[in-house]
């Protein structure tokens, strides 16, 4: 039993080691099999074969002012960027660039000029997610010659003249401009606005408040959603020149009119409120109606000093402008239609907390709630 036992773990012994060398023999062969390229080595040292992040996605970085970018391409900001007296921060002196700003602010001085200031006649430029704040002049200055611009994620306050201002077929989303415009005297075109976009432009998800004038405004064929117009210390929530679209804002607690709407707008599903309830003399309406053939319709018009106004201009008086199933309440005047030839749907004034208008262009009111 013993020598049985014996042999059998000699027998274990022989096969696992004879196991081992196989293994050991496989490897050997696997390695003197793998052979690099003559092309792998430099002077018997390997060469690096992964790519470097500025192979990868080409950027230039900015680590001081004052900037000025002359050619084509994408530049970033590592780290907070101060500027100096009578200089702009960046200056983008070339079409097709992106400037990432990686979260960090861009901050003026005192007897600065602009923060980012597009010169001649560029396009092609996207400004995106950082803060631009305390520049003696613009936050933003890409208006002027320069189209196609792009202003994504950036933060524009406390800068002299306005915050963001894009020339004609540029995007703003998703930004904020607040408590701009409060150095510089005001002249026409208004240098003082929080958000300016040229025609043919779009303004969206974004936020001013308690800007020197209008806190957002759109030129001709430009488009506004789902904005918010706050507080405009001197002027309007939003200013819609010609053949806007306004839809799904809210405009509130303006110095002025919640909106002030030029010709052949379309002004839909939008909240304006107590707007020129802080200052009585300046007649503020939800929506002044200074044009002629807009489309004004399913808005809430609350605690205005009046609700909707046409005036009747003496020298041109608006024409033409259809205000349909409207909603006021708490207003001074809920609706104010003074010039003649404008279509408005009648006044449903909810007398018993019933419908007493069965016309489906009915205007609403309910004050007395």
């Amino acid at each position: 039993m013993k020598v049985t036992m014996s042999t059998h773990a000699q027998y274990l012994r022989i096969t696992t080691a004879a196991a081992a060398g196989l293994v050991c023999a496989s490897m050997s062969l696997a390695q003197n099999y793998i052979e690099p390229p003559t092309n792998a080595f430099l002077n018997g040292i390997p060469i690096p074969c992964m790519k470097t992040m500025d192979q990868v996605e080409p950027r230039t970085l900015i680590t001081s002012l004052p900037y000025t970018i002359t050619a084509p391409g994408s530049y970033y900001a590592a780290s907070p960027l101060r500027g100096c007296p009578a200089s702009n921060g960046i200056t983008i002196a070339a079409s097709h660039v992106r400037l990432d700003l990686s979260g960090f602010p861009v901050e003026g001085v005192s007897n600065s000029l602009s923060g980012i200031a597009v010169v001649g006649e560029q396009n092609n430029i996207e400004i995106r997610n950082g803060i631009v704040c305390n520049w003696g002049m613009f936050g933003i200055d890409a208006a002027g010659q320069a189209k196609d611009i792009s202003v994504v994620e950036i933060k524009a306050y406390g800068n002299g003249a306005g915050g963001i201002y894009v020339g004609e077929n540029s995007y703003v989303g998703r930004c904020v401009a607040m408590n701009n415009g409060f150095f510089v005297p005001p002249t026409n075109p208004p240098p003082t606005d929080g958000i300016q976009a040229g025609s043919y432009s779009t303004i969206q998800d974004c936020k001013a408040r308690y800007n020197k004038g209008a806190n957002i405004h759109g030129y001709d064929y430009t488009r506004i959603a789902g904005c918010t117009a706050s507080e405009s210390a001197e002027a309007n929530g939003i200013w819609a020149e010609m053949y806007c679209t306004i839809r799904d804002c809210v405009a509130a607690a303006n110095f002025s009119h919640g909106i002030r709407v030029g010709s052949r707008c379309r002004v839909v599903d939008n909240t304006f409120a107590d707007n020129g309830i802080m200052h009585p003399a300046t007649n503020a309406a939800g929506i002044s109606v200074e044009g002629s053939n807009n489309f004004i319709e399913r808005n809430i018009l609350a605690g205005n000093d009046i609700g909707i106004l046409v005036a009747n201009m003496p020298s041109n008086p608006p024409t033409g402008n259809l205000i349909i199933n409207n909603a006021a309440t708490k207003n001074g005047i809920d609706y104010q239609i003074l010039a003649p030839n404008n279509f408005s749907g009648p006044v449903d004034s909810f007398q018993t907390g019933q419908f007493t208008n069965s016309n489906p262009w009915t205007n609403f009111k309910f004050s007395q709630f």
